[in-house]
């Protein structure tokens, strides 16, 4: 089997190639040209002779066709994408042209160069916003009311992704994934920013900053990124759409509670978190995840708890932080 994972050095997908690797694809990685090589993610993937590397941009039609007409892949992973909530408030141009603009150029190409592969694109729980079932959760039947330019942007692709499946009977499935967590996480997301503090702390004890957040009162599904990639390699033939999730939602306070359960920091974090202004037009309250469907057909369940992942996370940034002091 061959893969062609867009944004591979991303959190999901550099997870994801280790996984298709081991089940012996070969994986074609698209990366973005930049100034410094930033291939962290990308260690254990680069010692596979079968995992290449192509310089790639998925707003570049042309490069989307050139690439997907060359090597004709089983499969086609949509990672590429401009993922951050806040980020799509101050640059909502950018999230579009990347997070939908982006998917059409493949699903063209796809149509056109490769119509029997078979693609999954990675859409958001954002999507949903503020609405939930009679249950207080969402799954796949629930209204889908997006309150950021980034969930206004996937959902477009959702439905770009149904209407090509429909009208085209293109293999496409969408894995509606929930938060979701691993030591690969960037800085600037709420969980590793709270684990990198925590491992600062336990790192260097005489460093003290203040930890700033924006909003303790926001409840999340998290669950574990090895677990979603699991999720997302088994469903990617199955021409449907499936929520991944824990099925449980947490705080930030519970999330801080567990980080600061860590071995060797002050469980007290309310003498080092300060609250600043939240500076989202909008926010969306709850989400919590409903995985029925996807159970019922692939069997998949979360393996990973939430404070394991927690603290996977802090280990990682404690050698990090032990490593550059």
């Amino acid at each position: 089997m061959k893969a062609l994972i867009l944004g591979v050095r991303g959190q999901d997908a550099s997870l994801l190639s280790e996984h298709l690797l081991n089940k012996d694809y070969t994986v074609v990685g698209t990366i973005r040209r930049a100034s410094c090589h930033e291939h962290h993610n990308l260690e254990k993937s680069l010692t596979y002779p079968n995992f290449h590397l192509e310089y790639g941009d998925i707003t570049d039609a042309g490069c989307m066709s050139g690439l997907i007409s060359k090597y004709q892949p089983d499969e086609i992973y949509v990672l590429a994408a401009q993922s951050h909530v806040q980020v799509s408030f101050t640059n909502p141009i950018a999230t579009f042209e990347s997070n939908t603009m982006g998917f059409l150029n493949v699903l063209e190409a796809a149509r056109i160069y490769s119509p029997n592969s078979s693609i999954l694109f990675a859409a958001t729980s954002e999507q949903f916003g503020d609405q939930v079932n009679e249950r207080g959760m969402q799954d796949e039947n629930t209204l889908m009311n997006p309150r950021s330019p980034y969930g206004v942007s996937k959902l477009a692709s959702y439905k770009l992704a149904h209407v090509y499946r429909e009208s085209y009977d293109m293999k496409i499935s969408c894995s509606i994934c929930f938060n979701h967590e691993s030591e690969r996480r960037g800085l600037n997301f709420v969980t590793m920013k709270v684990a990198d503090y925590v491992a600062h702390r336990i790192a260097d004890p005489k460093w003290r900053k203040p930890l700033t957040l924006y909003n303790l009162h926001s409840y999340r599904d998290w669950i574990s990124a090895h677990d979603v990639v699991k999720a997302m390699s088994a469903i990617i033939h199955l021409n449907d759409d499936f929520v991944v999730a824990s099925g449980k939602t947490r705080s930030i306070t519970e999330l801080l509670n567990v980080a600061f359960s860590y071995p060797g920091i002050n469980p007290d974090w309310s003498t080092c978190v300060e609250i600043a202004e939240n500076n989202r037009p909008l926010e969306v309250p709850m989400l919590c995840g409903d995985s029925t469907k996807l159970h019922e057909a692939t069997g998949w369940k979360p393996t990973i708890s939430f404070r394991d992942m927690i603290f996977g996370m802090i280990k990682s940034r404690v050698d990090y932080h032990k490593q550059t002091h």
